[in-house]
């Protein structure tokens, strides 16, 4: 239920159910559903661009892991933790988290998780404009994403290798790998990368004095951009209007409910009155009975002593 609430955006009525879902758990003793309910909890002040509690809240699921949960639910807690750092611009914090969410992969051995979080490291890196020390992870992502050919990896490592050379007043070697994520972003269609990479190639054509084609991606970005703006007003139309009819629907079970219990009530009261006009009835039977009893008795009282007079 909390979930439900949760992609309808209605974050209050989220948060309470998981904070029900905690305190049910801890009767229970259950663990990872307390860690699941923390997670969610995490996610909702993402989502509500509060980064520090959201990361406070994923702090405590990360205590609530069972041993027997599997390295994967760790490393989706360690790496919300070092996205909200990031976030914040604790790009120090951040660093922390992600280089520790890389030594736990590797442990693994998963090579789509490793390449993500090699590239997790080098956003943050180039953010703290560290290039030499972001170049080895990059270079360990784009070997990584090319040899299990994963298109979304390969896109992500030519991007970031292009910001890296870009960042690096290296305008001319960047724009290759920047066409290359282009195109893979536009294959998968994905508007808010294709928003990033359109900016960046935007930009390093004009570094490198080549204004037709900065144009031809300056028009590619705000195509995007509009995109994005019509998908985002039609999702938020799609969601008031869930929440519309899901409260609809909570009213009408309310009217129901409100309308059972009037009906029953008034069951009760006919009963009620019907138990009362019975009593009366037979209480007027039985007065009347002693009444014509009495009339009988005086009237067989008056004729005897006629008899003796």
């Amino acid at each position: 239920e909390g979930l439900t609430y949760m992609r309808m955006g209605d974050y209050p009525k989220a948060t309470a159910c998981f904070f029900k879902s905690i305190s049910f758990s801890e009767k229970e003793n259950d663990s990872l559903k307390i860690h699941d309910a923390f997670d969610h909890l995490g996610t909702v002040s993402f989502y509500r661009l509060d980064y520090k509690t959201a990361g406070n809240f994923y702090k405590k699921s990360l205590v609530f892991i069972p041993a027997d949960a599997g390295i994967g639910v760790r490393v989706s807690t360690i790496d919300n933790i070092g996205l909200c750092y990031s976030n914040r611009k604790m790009l120090d914090s951040a660093l922390f988290y992600q280089q520790q969410a890389v030594k736990t992969i590797e442990e693994m051995n998963d090579s789509i998780l490793l390449a993500e979080a090699y590239i997790n490291i080098t956003s943050t890196l180039l953010l703290m404009k560290k290039y030499t020390e972001a170049e080895p992870y990059i270079k360990k992502a784009f070997a990584i994403n090319n040899t299990i050919h994963n298109e979304y990896g390969q896109m992500m490592a030519n991007l970031y290798t292009g910001r890296l050379y870009a960042e690096t007043g290296k305008d001319a070697q960047a724009i290759p790998f920047l066409t290359i994520a282009f195109s893979i972003a536009e294959k998968l269609k994905l508007p808010a990368q294709i928003k990033e990479i359109s900016s960046s190639l935007a930009t390093s054509y004009q570094a490198t004095g080549d204004h037709k084609q900065s144009a031809f991606y300056l028009r590619k970005l705000v195509n995007v951009m509009e995109e994005i703006y019509t998908e985002e007003n039609s999702k938020s139309i799609n969601e008031l209007s869930a929440k519309y009819e899901t409260e609809k629907k909570q009213q009408q079970i309310q009217l129901l409910t409100k309308d059972k219990e009037i009906k029953e009530h008034t069951i009760q009261n006919d009963r009620y009155i019907k138990a009362i006009i019975a009593i009366i009835a037979i209480m007027l039977l039985l007065v009347s009975v002693i009444f014509i009893y009495r009339f009988r008795e005086k009237k067989k009282d008056n004729r005897i002593l006629f008899e003796k007079n």
